[in-house]
């Protein structure tokens, strides 16, 4: 089946930028509360990062034998679990796909991966 996986939406942050506080404008929220919110982060901030943040991507899966310039629907999934657990991988997005076709509506299906917690 023709796919694309990881398909980068987004650039790895440099390492002086890999889980800072980003920077807040003072003149829409009080500077107290910027205070707090620095001071909150930097408690449950990691601070010895030792993975990838390179997992901002998208992954596309597409029936084959259609041409680019099909016009199908697209599913998109994104998965759940709280911001907490999850990845894209864990749902068969080949079987989403075969069963479409099987149909006779195929679709593309697209999936995305996010940011979980302080420590993607």
């Amino acid at each position: 089946m023709p796919n694309l996986q990881r398909v980068p939406d987004a650039l790895v942050p440099p390492p002086p930028l890999r889980v800072t506080f980003p920077s807040i404008p003072t003149d829409v929220i009080p500077q107290v509360v910027v205070n707090v919110l620095k001071n909150k982060f930097n408690e449950i901030a990691p601070q010895n990062l030792n993975q990838s943040e390179d997992c901002l991507t998208i992954n596309v899966f597409r029936p084959p034998g259609i041409s680019s310039s099909s016009k199908l629907p697209v599913v998109v999934w994104i998965f759940g679990g709280g911001f907490i657990v999850g990845a894209p991988n864990r749902y068969k997005a080949g079987m989403v796909v075969e069963r479409s076709i099987q149909l006779n509506k195929p679709v593309v299906y697209v999936s995305l991966n996010y940011r979980l917690n302080g420590n993607s």
